[in-house]
């Protein structure tokens, strides 16, 4: 397969449609030839390019060429065939494998790329998480990035975080049925176990932001034995919780649209917006938690967001403690009712 593809690959995308549009019918080199622009010997050839992309195309002199299969892989022209969005997901780069889509898409962000821009990977061999942790990232996922460009003062980064958490959790819940809850700052669980993640890596001064890249990793088709060993216990994916694989480009499309209406929201109101919608949504309120902050880690009940999303905690001693960066961690034990600070 090729190792990207671009919205731009128009030639391609035209040839895909042309092929839609009949339903299975045959469409003759000529008639190809003619909406493309083409000579058949260019037809033939585009015909191989398609293949090579994962179509299933039949291919018969005297009658043309029929699409037989569209493959599961989010290129260009399907996560956009359909899309709902008013930014987010235009334009679209895909890439078979890459070290890392928040990599390309800051220098996609950087060189010009449009706000709502979205890189999206098959496989990453050097995924990332918060603090620059390794994030496992194989075949069978959603990796990908987006560059926004947010008129919002820096203070305003773990509303953004938050905000695509909702927008996860929610696009899981329209693809799949599945209701997710979302664990402070960046998890989206199924149970105890980790199903999504985001991360948003950021340039600006002390006003504005001037660039935030935004990274989401959604484990759709992974397998239990995909997982690292010691991963295991802590992970799922929506193909475990179902019992049966998800279409990852539907699943996409869905993420997609979830974003682009949560980051209106969060333009348009900020991070108190964000917090209400956030405190609104099945999340982990309520919960004994662990704090990790270094050089510190203590132990309390999580009972609410303040105005700007810091988490807060409170003590055995009834005491509140603000969080606003650090890992938390979910303790066993039942669920109770936080009061409100």
């Amino acid at each position: 397969m090729p190792g990207l593809a671009s919205a731009g690959d128009d030639t391609t995308a035209l040839a895909v449609r042309a092929l839609k549009a009949a339903r299975g019918q045959f469409v003759s080199g000529e008639e190809l030839g003619r909406a493309l622009g083409l000579s058949r010997n260019a037809i033939w050839k585009q015909m191989e390019t398609l293949r090579q992309l994962g179509y299933q195309v039949q291919s018969i002199r005297g009658l043309g060429h029929r699409l037989v299969d569209v493959p599961d892989v989010p290129l260009p022209w399907e996560v956009m065939d359909g899309l709902a969005t008013r930014r987010i997901g235009r334009p679209v780069w895909y890439m078979d494998t890459t070290t890392s889509t928040q990599d390309v898409a800051r220098h996609w962000g950087q060189v010009g790329a449009a706000e709502g821009a979205l890189v999206v990977a098959t496989e990453q061999t050097s995924g990332r998480g918060r603090m620059r942790r390794p994030y496992f990232t194989p075949r069978g996922g959603l990796w990908f990035s987006l560059v926004l460009r947010p008129a919002r003062p820096p203070l305003d980064i773990l509303a953004l975080s938050l905000a695509a958490s909702l927008a996860v959790q929610e696009g899981i819940r329209a693809a799949s049925g599945l209701t997710a809850v979302l664990k402070w700052p960046n998890d989206v669980l199924l149970g105890e176990r980790k199903v999504a993640g985001v991360m948003v890596e950021f340039d600006g001064d002390q006003d504005r932001l001037h660039q935030a890249v935004l990274g989401v990793g959604i484990n759709v088709n992974l397998d239990a034995d995909a997982f690292p060993a010691e991963l295991r216990d802590r992970a799922t994916s929506l193909k475990l919780e179902l019992g049966r694989p998800l279409p990852l480009v539907p699943t996409l499309r869905c993420v997609l649209e979830a974003l682009d209406r949560h980051y209106e929201r969060f333009l348009e109101g900020g991070s108190e917006a964000v917090c209400l919608a956030w405190r609104l949504a099945p999340n982990m309120l309520g919960r004994e938690v662990r704090v990790i902050s270094p050089p510190d880690t203590w132990e309390g009940t999580a009972v609410e967001l303040d105005r700007d999303c810091a988490l807060l905690v409170r003590l055995a001693s009834g005491d509140l403690r603000r969080v606003a960066a650090g890992d938390i961690e979910l303790l066993p034990g039942v669920e109770r009712l936080a009061p409100r600070a």
